[in-house]
């Protein structure tokens, strides 16, 4: 239960809209013949609190498939991550963290980090050599 006040001051609690990526976990070479609805309702029935379960898609073809999970509760996200296993339709899989891939985003007009090119509001295009205007 949320507290109401903190010394006496009123307060207001405001849930996230979504749990962010540090709470999830990835089952790791899920076979390619066991269907998606399956895994999903074989990882609900392991880690109770298991949310937003997605097979990731990769660019490239794999010969099995992961599957991404957020964990709610923090006590069965702890235990998963530290028993690093799981069991789906009798065979031990692997649950690894889910890292995120952190995209950096740079400017090919004026070489400058935080935007691209399409956002850049600049009208001189700089030299990516000498980064003097051409």
């Amino acid at each position: 239960m949320w507290p109401t006040n903190i010394n006496n001051i009123p307060i207001k609690i405001t849930k996230p809209k979504y749990i962010p990526d540090c709470f999830a976990l990835v089952v790791r070479y899920v076979p390619r013949d066991l269907e998606p609805e399956l895994v999903q309702q074989e990882i609900q029935r392991t880690i109770a609190s298991a949310d937003n379960i997605k097979q990731i898609d990769y660019s490239y073809e794999r010969k099995s498939n992961d599957f991404r999970v957020t964990v709610t509760d923090l006590i069965e996200y702890n235990t998963a991550r530290e028993l690093g296993h799981m069991s789906i339709c009798n065979r031990w899989l692997t649950l690894t963290l889910f890292l995120t891939g952190y995209r950096m985003t740079f400017c090919t007009k004026r070489w400058k980090i935080g935007h691209v090119r399409e956002q850049c509001k600049a009208s001189l295009q700089l030299c990516r050599v000498c980064l003097d205007e051409t």
